[in-house]
């Protein structure tokens, strides 16, 4: 009997890892197949590759003769396919969620009620024809998505652990179902685990009881330590015995050590006391070792990069503030991984822990099959994302061990050049996560739109992460009110450069947009074997640079003035009075749009806000004379700030009264 099925020195890795190693099989049409083996083993990655979801590293699945890989649409129409977990949308009913996919295999209309007619009944799901899906049992459910698989008459059926979570009589009813297809013509091919019931109740057991201890070590340690660093330096500034910690000969570097590993200390005892457990339950659980230890690693690095963050947020503020650093905590580890996880910068979900550990833990449908890549090269998630905590780290340390021993107004992050260093080292990020092999692929005389929206997409990307950095930066870089003073007193006696490292940040800003823009012109120098270097607009970028440039200068100088009127807390007031700005600059586009039209809100908005001009200047067929004109606007109000700032700076000191 010729074969149905047939996989050809079939092989697949995932980062270090290699699922499946040199398979060779065929299957003749008409059988009842089982891959059977522990957890790990590689029959899910199998089942994967033999429908077309998983592309092998090596080797190929035909399927009648057909390649799944080359020729997936034609050779999927053979197949059915139902995973180990599946969802079913519970709102619909039994018939409505089989006539949704018989229309999705494109089947004749006039032929699918009776063939779902037909596949209820060989289901034996006739009494819940009309019942909603969410009503039905674990066992129905798993019926139905059989009957789902089934619905197009395919002549091979993939099944991943169907039998897993049914009790004795569901599973006999699925044996008896599966036969019967059989004696239909059907060949079923099975990915079936190889443990006794009770020995795989066990492990199961184990593994699932790792899974919660592990997610709860990360999650206890991390919160405890950001509620303890998180008001380590702000909590002894309100009992006023920071002070005392000041003037004692500890370094800054001896004092944030000892916060890091002394405010959270019981959180570490805990920790300490249930990673022997964790590793046993681990193993138990069938887990790789590797991957056991590779998560008591990253949760010894994420804690220290988190608690760096949490004691930086702490010194910088006069309060608590443990529960911002938590939420805020949480939110970055959830959304960096949403956000950048599909995106062309998939590096950057490394940031957050949760890829590092689905990776490590084989939870590929979450973060899916491709690893992250830098400068072209792939690399595993866990050995990223602890890269990437102690390069953030070194960052953390540096501004803390700078302003640990400083009072609040006196603070400065960085100094100019390493606020310059930091845009560098961020843009470097940038692109060497760039993922550039969706478009290598393609020959570029075929391709030369794709190759312009790449281009101009990552153009866009630039000046935008480019914006964001140079705000940062201008924070960063914002002098106390004292220095600014004394600098401006030797500028006035001519004594020093107006342009000075003490003086206001305006220059750093104009080198930190520079970097940025040489950085998006090298790119663009090393892509032109791909992509032609006139695809890039560069011209245009460097408005782009310019104009963000500009907007943000006024807000820095806004932000530097606000210090300058002693209001109390000038920093944080000055970025909400900037928020409310732009808040009121999109409500008056919006009224212009209703009440002229939306070509005039365009041009509204592009005097008021940075990222309308930036929307202005993705029509590259117009001359941008609307963004010269915006910008001569923006520096107007620049010169204006820069005068207020001088006459506070000019105001005279007056000396106390003699007594």
């Amino acid at each position: 009997m010729s074969a149905i099925i047939t996989m050809s020195r079939l092989r697949k890795e995932f980062d270090d890892l290699v699922a499946v190693e040199g398979l060779d099989v065929s299957i003749p049409a008409g059988e009842i197949y089982a891959s059977i083996g522990p957890n790990g083993a590689g029959k899910t990655t199998t089942i994967r590759m033999a429908c077309g979801l998983l592309e092998p590293t090596e080797g190929h699945v035909t399927i009648s003769c057909v390649d799944v890989h080359h020729d997936p649409e034609r050779a999927q129409q053979f197949i059915g396919y139902l995973a180990d977990f599946f969802s079913v949308y519970e709102d619909l009913k039994v018939w409505e969620y089989l006539d949704f996919f018989a229309n999705a295999y494109k089947m004749p209309e006039v032929e699918i009620p009776s063939r779902i007619n037909e596949v209820i009944r060989q289901v034996e799901l006739e009494v819940k024809r009309d019942a909603l899906i969410r009503g039905l049992s674990r066992g129905m459910k798993q019926r139905l998505g059989i009957a789902r698989a089934i619905i197009h008459k395919p002549r091979v059926l993939l099944l991943d652990e169907p039998a897993s979570g049914l009790d004795p009589k569901a599973r006999l009813d699925l044996r008896n179902l599966l036969r019967s297809l059989r004696d239909g013509g059907t060949t079923v091919l099975i990915a079936m685990g190889c443990w006794s019931a009770d020995k795989g109740h066990a492990q199961e057991f184990f593994r699932d009881f790792y899974a919660w201890l592990d997610g709860s070590q990360f999650v206890l340690l991390g919160v405890w330590s950001a509620a303890t660093c998180g008001q380590s330096v702000a909590r002894e500034r309100e009992l006023k015995t920071f002070d005392f910690l000041k003037i004692t000969r500890l370094t800054p570097a001896e004092i944030m050590v000892g916060k890091l590993l002394g405010a959270p200390i019981v959180a570490y005892f805990i920790i300490a006391c249930t990673l022997p457990i964790s590793l046993v339950a681990g193993l138990a659980g069938g887990v790789r070792p590797s991957a056991v230890l590779g998560s008591m690693v990253l949760l010894i690095a994420f804690n220290l990069c988190y608690s760096l963050a949490a004691l930086l947020l702490s010194m910088l503020v006069e309060k608590n503030s443990s529960g911002a650093v938590i939420l805020l905590g949480l939110l970055a580890t959830y959304y960096f991984m949403k956000m950048f996880v599909q995106s062309p910068f998939k590096g950057f979900a490394a940031i957050s822990v949760l890829p590092a550990l689905f990776s490590l833990h084989g939870f590929y449908d979450v973060i899916g099959h491709t690893s992250p890549a830098v400068f072209g090269m792939t690399v595993s998630w866990a050995i990223l994302s602890l890269v990437l905590y102690v390069l953030l780290g070194a960052w953390l340390v540096l501004m803390i061990v700078r302003n640990l021993k400083r009072d609040i107004p006196q603070i400065q992050l960085l100094s100019r050049w390493q606020g310059v260093g930091l845009v560098a080292f961020w843009n470097l990020l940038f692109y060497a996560f760039l993922d550039i092999h969706s478009i290598q692929v393609h020959p570029v005389p075929l391709h030369i739109y794709h190759l312009y929206y790449f281009a101009s997409e990552i153009a866009s990307y630039a000046v935008g992460w480019n914006a964001l950095f140079l705000f940062l930066v201008g924070i960063a870089a914002l002098e106390p009110p004292e220095k600014l003073k004394i600098w401006w007193r030797k500028w006035k006696a001519g004594e020093g450069p107006y342009f000075s490292s003490d003086g206001l940040p305006l220059p750093w800003l104009v080198a930190a947009a520079i970097i940025g823009y040489a950085m998006l012109a090298g790119e663009a120098l090393g892509l032109r074997s791909v992509i032609p270097l006139g695809e890039w607009h560069l011209s245009f970028a460097a408005v782009a640079f310019a104009a963000f440039l500009v907007f943000t200068a006024r807000d820095v100088l806004f932000l530097q003035w606000c210090l300058l009127t002693r209001m109390k807390h000038p920093v944080i007031k000055g970025i909400l009075f900037i928020v409310l700005y732009n808040g009121a600059a999109t409500i008056l586009g919006v009224m212009v749009s209703v009440f002229a039209s939306p070509e005039a809100m365009k041009k509204v908005l592009t005097f008021l806000m940075p990222y309308a001009l930036l929307g202005e200047m993705i029509d590259l067929a117009r001359p941008p004379r609307l963004i010269f004109a915006a910008l001569a606007l923006q520096l107007g109000i620049c010169a204006l700030i820069l005068l207020a700032i001088q006459r506070r700076l000019a105001r005279p000191v007056h000396a106390p009264a003699a007594p």
